[in-house]
């Protein structure tokens, strides 16, 4: 199994988020949002 960085591979931002809605059933737009904020931080945490 590979694992890509969302920070590395922005262009999967949608399909990730799709999938995780799928497996857990939290609106999509809340994965989207978090990982578009954390693209704009420095931080390691939280990452995707």
């Amino acid at each position: 199994m590979v694992f890509k960085k969302i920070r590395e591979h922005k262009e999967y931002i949608q399909d990730a988020a799709s999938w995780f809605q799928a497996k857990w059933d939290i609106p999509q737009e809340e994965y989207l949002k978090s990982m578009n904020e954390s693209l704009l931080k420095e931080t390691s945490i939280p990452q995707w």
